[in-house]
């Protein structure tokens, strides 16, 4: 049987998710092949080239038709993959419409944009899912921000943090990953309509000499595929500059999600953390009791995989002789393609494991027991300096006694630190039951230990925050927020109190209620705000706690909060300032670019002029460069 007898990748049959293995489909492909024909038909039509109605009609009427094999004919004759689709396309739509197929293009026309689309596409999915895992990892931690644990350097015990703080550090990471990948969305440009060697010559020609036409059609294409511009200069291809940036980012998202797996595993084996395990899962064939942490270590292994790929884009850019060379066109198939592939593995991953963790608080406290000795000598040293002591005396008189502890807990006893300390002359004063308290090394204030965590950062958790999601433009585009371009994504992302994050996945999951409402006005957010306070409990709804929370507040943490709320107001003036600076300084750009083209017309004017002069000496270069 074929299934049996044909090798499919894993990443497609396996581990991505069903979206992103069509986003990067043969069918995908080859209707975002014919959706650039026939928006470059229809451009050329209406900038005056002789392409009738009915000849576009045919080409939209037989977008849907591919018969694969018939193409694959087609290649075995012509040794050339676009040239077949072309010959099929001409085929199904008729041989009328065929005669305007690819007019004036090269192939990259068709491979190069199409890819950028479903890179675009790809990185719009990865941002969905990067937003749900931010989600469940801010439930997590405000569930858990008060729950006390060791912390670990050097993988050895430290001083004490929080359950929840320790997913603070896993969330700061990937809501980097996502400002990355929001901007490198916005910076994405589209190849274009730019001739075989990016010197438009081609079209020169089919608008008989106007420039003005031919930068007006690079304009339109872009536009039919949702891109806001073309890239300014290219060879044959766009730079390959640009998939370096894709690659890399995907490398670091993997990163991202391979250090949290990693802590989960460690913690899974001190069985304080478990990733969710199914209730018919096994853990091992042979061993009945094992519940090993899978899901984790399938993301280390695939980020393992998508950091291999990383170097493969670096080399290629590097080895692209002048316009463009072969060479790239394979290795591009399997490394973009196989990348964002298992990206989405790992971020798919992650939010199965981040929305079902199972936290062991007896486990936890067992740990800490015969640590917190050893996290009170810090104390101790303090007090005692405070005394009048030599700091340097009491360490050494602390240091001889924890070795003399660690050697009989190596020998099986338990730890006698304290014993040890209160027994000595000059420590024992300094030394009471109170030390071992877990509260008195978490910030000081359990219920707010995610204090720590920057505000700036906090709203990378509220997925359920007002997005502006466009519709899909045509030709099958996905496009970003209609009134969000490219230098104001940017912007915004340096504007805490705005951040634009995704939802379809909300509403992929049936949560209608939670997800934004596309019209409806950001919601002010009070950054001291207690908005985990029902969590620990059970209760974690967010509104319901702005509502319902009727705890009554000393004078001193009012006025704390009226001096933090101005603090934030004028924070937000100054971005608002930042953001018209930003804008009036895009207005003087575009002022910019549109004297360049008004002087670029009046060169063109010289330049015409010249080459119906030399009209008739065949052999002049300058006929077939703009």
């Amino acid at each position: 049987m074929e299934a049996v007898d044909r090798y499919d990748s894993p990443l497609a049959t396996r581990y991505a998710t069903p979206a992103m293995v069509a986003n990067f489909s043969d069918r995908r492909r080859a209707l975002l092949w014919r959706d650039l024909w026939i928006a470059l038909a229809e451009a050329e039509r209406a900038l005056g080239v002789p392409i009738s109605e009915a000849q576009v009609a045919a080409l939209r009427a037989a977008r849907e038709r591919v018969d694969f094999a018939r193409v694959a004919e087609h290649e075995a004759r012509l040794r050339h993959d676009v040239m077949a689709h072309i010959e099929h396309f001409g085929e199904v739509a008729g041989a009328d419409a065929g005669k305007v197929i690819h007019l004036g293009a090269t192939s990259c026309y068709v491979a190069d944009n199409a890819k950028l689309v479903m890179i675009r596409d790809g990185l719009e999915m990865l941002m969905d899912r990067l937003v749900a895992a931010l989600d469940a990892l801010a439930r997590f931690a405000g569930q858990h921000r008060s729950l006390a644990t060791l912390a670990y350097t050097h993988f050895q015990p430290a001083q004490l943090t929080t359950v929840g703080k320790r997913a603070c550090l896993w969330a700061q990471d990937l809501g980097l990953d996502l400002e990355t990948l929001e901007q490198l969305r916005a910076r994405l440009p589209f190849r274009g309509v730019k001739g075989t060697t990016g010197t438009q010559a081609s079209f020169l020609a089919l608008f008989h000499g106007d420039h003005a036409k031919v930068r007006a059609l690079d304009r339109a294409v872009a536009e039919a595929m949702g891109f806001a511009g073309s890239i300014a200069v290219s060879g044959q291809t766009y730079t390959r500059k640009i998939d370096t940036w894709v690659v890399s980012a995907l490398a670091d998202v993997a990163g991202s999600a391979a250090k949290i797996a990693v802590d989960l595993r460690l913690l899974a084996h001190k069985r304080e953390i478990d990733e969710p395990f199914e209730a018919d899962q096994v853990g091992s064939s042979a061993m009945a009791y094992k519940r090993n942490p899978m899901r984790s270590e399938r993301i280390c292994g695939l980020a393992r995989f998508v950091h291999s790929l990383a170097t493969s884009p670096r080399e290629t850019h590097a080895n692209q002789w002048f316009e463009r060379t072969l060479d790239d066109s394979a290795n591009r198939r399997l490394t973009i393609t196989e990348a964002f592939l298992a990206t989405d593995a790992i971020l798919n991953l992650l939010v199965d494991i981040t929305s079902g963790l199972v936290v062991h608080p007896p486990v936890i406290a067992a740990n800490m027991r015969d640590e917190l000795p050893f996290m009170a000598t810090e104390n101790v040293l303090m007090r005692g300096t405070s005394a009048g002591h030599s700091r340097q005396e009491l360490h050494r008189l602390v240091r001889a006694h924890s070795l003399e502890a660690v050697a009989g807990m190596k020998r099986g006893e338990a730890n006698d630190l304290m014993a040890r300390m209160q027994a000595d002359p000059v420590l024992g004063p300094f030394v009471d039951a109170d030390l071992t308290a877990p509260a008195r090394y978490v910030d000081g204030r359990p219920s707010k230990s995610t204090s720590s965590w920057p505000s700036s950062s906090r709203p990378c958790w509220r997925a359920t925050r007002r997005v502006a999601v466009a519709s899909r433009p045509a030709y099958g585009c996905s496009g970003r927020a209609a009134e969000t371009g490219p230098r104001e994504a940017c912007a915004i992302l340096r504007t805490p109190m705005n951040l634009h994050v995704h939802a379809p996945w909300l509403r992929a999951a049936g949560d209608e209620d939670n997800a934004p409402d596309e019209e409806a006005p950001d919601e002010e957010y009070d950054e001291d705000e207690d908005e985990y306070e029902d969590d620990e409990e059970g209760e974690g709804d967010e509104d319901e706690d702005d509502e319902d929370d009727e705890d009554d507040e000393d004078d001193e943490d009012e006025d704390d909060e009226d001096e933090d709320d101005e603090d934030e107001d004028d924070e937000d003036e100054d971005d608002e300032e930042e953001d018209d600076e930003e804008e009036d300084e895009y207005e003087d750009d575009e002022e910019y670019e549109d004297d360049e083209e008004y002087d670029d017309e009046d060169g063109d004017e010289d330049d015409d002029d010249e080459e119906e002069d030399d009209a008739e000496d065949d052999k002049d270069p300058g006929r077939f460069v703009v």
